[in-house]
């Protein structure tokens, strides 16, 4: 079945003071659609399978039934199993601010890459709710330091992601673990079939409760495409962060090596960026992810599976530096923008070779997407001095300010006129020097066509020996893996090969 949506509050969904408060207390005011369809289901102990994505406030709609639900007995009552690490900690850090007037009641995050001992003494303590990513759940269970035995909500997050990355089997251990009388929640971006045999398996009579397709994209988000060759993205990067000059803002790469290329070049063009990816320790995760929320780090470029999960208020402005290759995940990234009743801009770049998937993202989210274009050095000069202008005006008001006017006096004094002055100060704060410098259109457009005929035509010949041979270059597709996934240019990646002349020693 399926939920109609309601104009609701939160207190009058059926949750209990102490929840109330701590809603309250965290900003939130109205439910989201999500959350107005799954609470009031939830309190009664029936199954539910959910679609929804990051940014719609799922993980409150599941979590504060299920604190409700849980007594101050010292066992585990909820299990929360998620795909990753990061979305582990960002949901415990939900829970713990919904716990914030909910006493005797406690959560934990259990995961790889943190010290197994704090986790045992964690969980020795007692506490009633658990989340964490299957490996580790499993490890726990096995060492027999976590009892299931007494779970009555067991909620899996983001499944779909947990099925792509191989759970299945340790999910179908898991689930073995626990009472046949518990509660199951499934909540996934995408129900294909696979998630439905998973609720067939492991849900009775479960409610099912979506995002219908119009919602599917957060109404508060300025979506925008810009059409430009792959040389020029780099360039067009710089200029719109310069021009909007962001709190926070996210890039989204395809690959692992992607995302260290664009953060290697922000930051030597004196950028605060950072990669985020799957090479990267957890250490280095924590790091740069510590950084990024408190506002030290203000450019995080990131690979999508790196990102799942993330939850960070205030991002000003999402960039697909590359279009994903799948449809949904254009939903996923650009949620990271526009969080519950906040507003925000996602900007897509479009390579010739990307125009029909660019398409087909447009027909699957029925999202308006206006069409921009990069804009120019003017345009960011001008946008500059606006800024300078009201750093002035809110600067005026500073009773500190005698030694300087009396500079300016004696400037006067020399024959220099004030509006001089002001104008050359003016220009001093806000003058603009790009970072990169644009190839020129038709330079980058030769050589994209100098390189399809060198794919068309399979080689060429260079004037150089090597070996007792001439090198003979071809292009070869990149392979279709994290690392080496294809360009979104078109283009190939160079292998040599040497052939010999004959008659000729090597």
């Amino acid at each position: 079945m399926y939920i109609v949506m309601t104009e609701s509050s939160f207190s009058n969904i059926g949750l209990n003071e102490s929840l109330l408060q701590a809603v309250h207390d965290m900003g939130f005011t109205h439910p989201t659609p999500i959350q107005v369809q799954t609470i009031p289901i939830l309190l009664t102990g029936r199954d539910l399978t959910g679609q929804a994505h990051t940014g719609t406030g799922k993980t409150a709609a599941y979590a504060l039934p299920s604190i409700q639900n849980t007594t101050i007995e010292k066992e585990v009552q909820v299990l929360v199993l998620c795909p990753t690490r990061e979305l582990a900690i960002q949901i415990y850090t939900e829970y713990r601010n919904l716990l914030k007037y909910t006493f005797n009641i406690y959560a934990t995050p259990i995961y790889g890459g943190q010290q197994i001992e704090k986790q045992f003494k964690e969980l020795g303590r007692g506490v009633q709710i658990v989340i964490g990513t299957p490996g580790r759940v499993m490890d726990h269970i096995q060492r027999k330091t976590l009892d299931l035995s007494r779970v009555h909500t067991a909620i899996l997050d983001e499944a779909d992601q947990m099925l792509d990355m191989g759970f299945r089997e340790d999910i179908e251990e898991i689930f073995s673990y626990l009472p046949e009388s518990r509660q199951c929640v499934i909540f996934s971006a995408t129900l294909p079939k696979r998630i439905l045999m998973i609720s067939k398996q492991y849900q009775k009579d479960p409610a099912q409760v979506r995002i219908v397709q119009d919602e599917m994209t957060a109404a508060g988000i300025q979506q925008y495409y810009i059409e430009m060759l792959a040389a020029s993205r780099e360039a067009a990067l710089c200029r719109i962060l310069d021009l909007h000059n962001p709190t926070k803002a996210m890039v989204f790469t395809n690959t692992r090596k992607m995302a260290d290329v664009i953060s290697t070049m922000l930051k030597d063009n004196g950028y605060k960026a950072e990669g985020l990816h799957g090479d990267m320790t957890q250490r280095e995760r924590d790091r740069v992810m510590g950084s990024f929320r408190v506002g030290t780090l203000t450019i995080l470029v990131a690979t999508d599976v790196a990102a799942r999960g993330i939850d960070v208020d205030d991002v000003d402005i999402v960039f697909n530096y590359d279009l994903p290759q799948d449809t949904e995940y254009y939903v996923h990234r650009i949620g990271r923008t526009a969080r519950i009743g906040k507003t925000g801009r996602s900007i897509s770049f479009v390579t010739p070779s990307e125009r029909r998937r660019m398409r087909e993202i447009q027909i699957h989210t029925k999202a308006h997407m206006e069409k921009m274009r990069v804009p120019s050095i003017q345009e960011v000069q001008k946008a500059r001095a606006e800024d300078a202008l009201d750093a002035i005006r809110n600067a005026a008001a500073d009773p500190d300010l005698a030694p300087y006017i009396s500079i300016v006096h004696d400037l006067v004094a020399e024959g220099i006129d004030s509006v001089t002055i002001a104008a050359t100060l003016l220009k001093e704060k806000s003058a603009y020097k790009e970072h990169i410098t644009a190839n020129s259109v038709p330079d980058a457009r030769r050589r994209e066509r100098r390189g399809d005929e060198q794919r068309r035509n399979g080689d060429w010949k260079e004037k150089e020996r090597s070996s007792g041979g001439y090198k003979k270059k071809r292009y070869t597709p990149r392979r279709s893996d994290d690392e080496y996934a294809p360009r979104g240019d078109g283009r190939g990646v160079a292998v040599t090969k040497v052939i010999k002349r004959p008659g000729k020693r090597p």
